[in-house]
């Protein structure tokens, strides 16, 4: 326990220094790329010949660019010292910030790879080749586009809700259960939604799945619980025919807020837990359930939160505690590094993990068949999908609401369907 609250106060201190450093980290980058940007801004421009006129575009230019990053800085240090009342307004900052940023980003990849070739040409020639005109002008083109797509995630992407089915066999799942359906939401992060229309929709297509169970995979909010009170009415509306069942995540336990004291923590906690009770779900913390149908039997196992660099609160013994050995088992954990850690080499045979936590970055590309990348693959080896090692499957949920980045770019918010599905000896 010592050691366990020990870790949770230095992960807590080195995201405050990062959380400290963060407008230093903005406008270093900002400088950055408004200045190499420009360099491609006036190679366009070096092409008008009224003086004044190129004078104006330069102007305009540094203005936008000043004046975004000097709105999300108040903006950041409004919701810092004023609380979530000023999370709208960070919210539009930000989106604005990472669009123009979007556009300059792309603009420049194209600046840096023709000065590459020109660096590696004036070497081979001795003389120094003058910037594309082509080039930077295909740059300007894919910049827009891509300001387009970064609009789209900000706006519509982030309440685009997909439904990744997956029917998935076992040789020794019960009878009883083939075709049982479990529906999982992970990473609602309440306190980044700002609108509740879209998520109604987002109810109304978890129960069109006529799921069997529904699970939450933790992270119902940011940092206090007070910010799902706007959802319970929305999402007590899920129904479920074997029941409702949750468990915590990294964000649930307020270790991301400052507190008064540990009393004030904890009855965050307890509030968290009566907005479940008020939906109708059933907390596992660090317990199973058993779940029956027909006369035969599954094991739902739900750890508290455990992850690689993060908290363990998790007990995956305790929880475990008890289950029949040739029992079928389910187990539902927050990080999917607990499953690569603790789960898929453990004497205890749990079939079938189901997880969240890494939101798929919010941002990558997936063509199915074809391509799936995301920057969330350089931290952990299992950020979205299915996979299967030592005969042990694990699911992870690219998650239903977003956190930091307001919106999603190519990874579309998420709800789970699995299939149980016996397979045929």
């Amino acid at each position: 326990m010592v050691s366990a609250t020990l870790n949770i106060i230095g992960l807590s201190k080195m995201r405050n220094h990062l959380h400290n450093l963060t407008p230093l980290i903005i406008l270093f980058v900002s400088c950055c790329l408004d200045f190499y940007a420009f360099l491609g801004i006036r190679k366009l421009t070096s092409s008008i010949s009224n003086q004044r006129m190129r004078c104006v575009i330069h102007r305009i230019y540094w203005v936008l660019c000043i004046f975004i990053v000097i709105e999300l800085l108040s903006a950041l240090y409004l919701l810092r010292t004023h609380g979530d009342n000023y999370m709208p307004l960070f919210s539009v900052s930000f989106s604005t910030y990472i669009c123009f940023s979007a556009v300059k980003f792309t603009f420049v990849l194209f600046l840096l790879g023709n000065d590459c070739y020109r660096l590696i040409a004036g070497i081979c020639l001795r003389r120094i080749l003058p910037r594309s005109r082509i080039i930077t002008w295909l740059g300007v083109c894919l910049a827009f586009l891509s300001l387009n797509i970064c609009m789209y995630g900000v706006t519509y992407g982030k309440y685009n809700y997909k439904v990744h089915s997956h029917a998935i066999y076992f040789d020794d799942l019960p009878p009883a259960f083939d075709g049982f359906k479990i529906v999982a939401i992970s990473d609602i992060h309440a306190g980044s939604i700002l609108r509740t229309k879209p998520v109604q929709r987002g109810v109304n297509l978890i129960n069109a799945q006529q799921g069997d169970l529904v699970v939450f995979l933790g992270d119902l909010v940011n940092s206090r619980s007070i910010e799902f009170a706007p959802l319970v009415n929305y999402f007590g509306q899920l129904r479920a025919s074997h029941g409702k069942y949750a468990i915590m995540g990294n964000h649930d336990y307020g270790d991301y807020a400052r507190w008064s004291d540990e009393t004030a923590r904890e009855e965050n906690v307890a509030l968290l837990k009566k907005y479940f009770y008020e939906m109708e779900f059933r907390v596992l913390l660090n317990e199973h359930v058993t779940i029956e149908k027909d006369g035969q039997s599954i094991a739902l196992i739900g750890v508290e939160d455990w992850g690689k660099g993060f908290s363990k609160r998790g007990n995956l013994s305790l929880a475990a505690s008890g289950i029949d050995g040739d029992s079928f088992k389910i187990l539902l954990t927050h990080n999917p590094t607990h499953w690569e850690e603790q789960v898929k080499n453990n004497p205890v045979n749990i079939q079938l993990s189901i997880a969240g936590h890494t939101h798929g970055m919010q941002v990558g590309i997936e063509i199915p068949g074809v391509l799936k990348w995301s920057p969330a693959q350089y931290m952990y080896p299992h950020w979205g999908g299915l996979t299967k090692e030592n005969n042990r499957y694990l699911y992870v949920s690219r998650g239903f609401g977003f956190l930091g980045l307001p919106g999603r770019i190519g990874i579309l918010p998420e709800i789970t369907v699995i299939e149980l599905k016996r397979k045929i000896r």
